[in-house]
């Protein structure tokens, strides 16, 4: 199928012909050389016909991967919805299975993102450092004083998984962040920060815990303030108690057998897995990530630069793929994927409402699929 962008190029070639054709008609009998001019126009349309052709061509292969994905997709019984894009253009987007027990899945339902969310959370960090509110390379216990070993520890470690925080923390409904960080703050670190990577979900609250010490302003709210709102992500929020979603909301599924039965609530805190998107916002994100609607370039390319693990800043960098960043999520009732190659800026992203689901496989398989430009 022909795009937008494909029709409007093609109608302003053949429009450009169209033009051309009376002129050289007219310098043509007016040189005298009337001979000439079947042999022009003959030209002109042999242009016009191959530029046709070959966008017709370009049509059929983007039909044939479509209907290929579309294929894999089907095959594979996947519950979500997808998005494939290349510099901003929707390749394919679609929804598979159900969002809820009498609503099926379509490009406008709403997922919860995981740990997608924690790029966001990254972001929020930096454009904190651009107003000159906090550094990367504060330590912790300048936010949070009584933190064990805080001295010792970075908001950068905090960012690059390599803090030595305990992954986990404790997951209980309606707890305010500061407790949370009341559980955290005295455990024994695992490593020397700085010396080794290991992903860490603690670190990522401790983020947003900073992010609203130093704003003054909820997580929550900081978010749609300052990146959900001057992007337009209308469909986009933080969920950390059932009640917190925004319809069309999915239902979280787990898998029994070959069917779904609904998955407990995914508790989480801020920070780490709490926001939830859908695949059209996070078009809108991927888009942001271009240009310097919410952070400047120079801080863009501190969310993707490489560190331990080759994890940046709530992307993880994939250079065996080429120039590629992503990240997934998973949890409970939900499984996620986000593909983003910087070159060609291609996009790619998967979001399931069901528990344990392949997205990070779908989205590699769907990103080698893409037609070439």
């Amino acid at each position: 199928m022909e795009t937008d962008l494909q029709a409007k190029r093609r109608s302003a070639v053949v429009l450009l012909l169209s033009m051309l054709c009376p002129l050289l008609l007219v310098l043509t009998a007016c040189s005298g050389d009337e001979g000439k001019v079947a042999e022009k126009m003959s030209e002109a349309a042999n242009v016009t016909a191959n530029v046709n052709q070959n966008q017709n061509n370009g049509n059929a292969q983007q039909d044939e991967w479509k209907r290929q994905a579309d294929l894999y997709l089907e095959k594979n019984s996947f519950n979500g919805a997808v998005l494939v894009a290349r510099k901003g253009e929707v390749l394919f987007s679609k929804g598979y299975g159900k969002a809820t027990e009498s609503a099926a899945n379509t490009p406008d339902t709403v997922f919860r993102i995981m740990s997608l969310s924690k790029a966001f959370t990254a972001a929020a960090i930096l454009q904190l450092q651009e107003k000159n509110l906090l550094q990367v390379t504060d330590t912790l216990d300048k936010y949070v004083p009584d933190f064990k070993n805080g001295s010792t520890i970075t908001i950068h470690h905090l960012l690059s998984h390599s803090s030595g925080i305990p992954r986990e923390f404790p997951r209980m409904l309606n707890v305010p962040i500061k407790e949370t960080i009341d559980a955290i703050k005295s455990r024994d670190l695992e490593f020397a920060p700085g010396t080794k990577y290991s992903y860490s979900n603690s670190g990522y609250i401790i983020l947003a815990y900073i992010i609203a010490t130093v704003s003054g302003q909820s997580y929550k709210q900081y978010m749609e303030d300052h990146i959900f709102g001057p992007l337009n992500m209308t469909k986009s929020g933080e969920s950390i108690v059932p009640e917190d979603k925004k319809e069309p909301m999915s239902t979280g599924y787990v898998k029994n057998g070959n069917a779904v039965t609904p998955a407990p609530y995914f508790v989480t805190q801020s920070g780490g897995g709490s926001l939830y998107s859908t695949v059209g916002d996070l078009l809108l994100w991927d888009r942001a990530l271009y240009g310097e609607t919410v952070l400047k370039q120079s801080s863009i390319t501190k969310l993707f630069a490489p560190n331990l693990d080759n994890y940046g800043y709530g992307w993880s960098y994939r250079p065996k793929k080429g120039n590629v960043v992503v990240h997934n999520g998973s949890g409970s009732g939900y499984s996620t994927f986000i593909y983003r190659k910087l070159d060609s800026q291609d996009l790619v992203v998967v979001l399931s409402n069901v528990s344990d689901v392949p997205a990070e496989q779908i989205g590699f398989e769907l990103a080698g699929k893409m037609p070439h430009n």
